[in-house]
């Protein structure tokens, strides 16, 4: 786990939000390839990286899965693509015969002429997830995650931005350790836009091991003075169950 430094991981699953542990069920579904194996869906996904069903849809063989599209500019309209679940890993077979099983898809990769690409993907709207708070901007006001943004609903958000942090953002998942870098972008504090249903995730406490958490995160002019913060969050506009409203403060 990643407390006190500026280190997103993505969604990473803690249990039900019956109470009970997380089972680590997952579902296959498929990432797009072409018939000779050699036009495969372009984008890298890695452990903890929401995905959505394909856009491309038909052109791409339909039924495949996509990595969710961040929007650094965090426009509530943008943000409201059903959320399929969480991208667990994968496994695909090679030109040659070799078959692979990996925690991430290197995107744009040869596979074996007719073979599938087989994801797996936490797609239970009932999972509670652990995510990092973080900030695409460099507004000091943005950055504070206090309680009252509990049951609130909020964006994802990747790189953009956090000329504020030390270190900055990264920007994209780690390719040694195969994780996601994506966060919980704390933005749409404006005109109740936390109450928003399409948004895709609803906070529903803080992660019991974050720190200090009266005011977990705050900013001088050039870096951090208090730990990140890691928060407890369901998907609230699941593919298989629509998003309800945030609470309004």
């Amino acid at each position: 786990m990643a407390y006190g430094k500026n280190a997103p991981f993505g969604l990473r699953p803690l249990s039900s939000i019956s109470g009970g542990a997380w089972t680590e069920k997952t579902n296959k579904y498929y990432i797009s390839t072409d018939a000779n194996g050699q036009n495969s869906y372009g984008t890298n996904i890695f452990i903890g990286d929401p995905v959505i069903w394909n856009p491309a849809g038909a052109s791409q063989g339909g039924g495949t899965i996509a990595r969710y599209t961040f929007d650094n500019d965090q426009d509530v309209a943008t943000n409201k693509v059903g959320v399929l679940g969480v991208f667990m890993g994968c496994s695909y077979t090679l030109p040659s015969g070799v078959y692979v099983t990996d925690a991430y898809w290197p995107g744009a990769i040869n596979v074996m002429a007719g073979s599938k690409i087989t994801a797996l993907v936490l797609d239970d709207p009932d999972t509670v997830f652990s995510i990092q708070v973080s900030t695409w901007t460099n507004v000091l006001n943005d950055a504070r995650f206090t309680y009252d943004r509990v049951g609130q609903n909020f964006g994802f958000g990747l790189a953009g931005g956090g000329g504020n942090l030390d270190p900055n953002n990264p920007t994209d998942g780690d390719l040694k350790t195969k994780q996601s870098a994506v966060y919980l972008a704390k933005v749409f504090v404006a005109n109740n836009d936390n109450a928003v249903a399409t948004l895709p995730l609803k906070v529903i406490g803080y992660d019991d091991n974050s720190l200090n958490l009266n005011n977990p995160i705050s900013y001088t002019a050039n870096n951090t003075t208090q730990p990140f913060l890691n928060v407890k969050v369901q998907i609230n506009n699941h593919v298989y169950r629509p998003g309800t409203l945030g609470t309004v403060i």
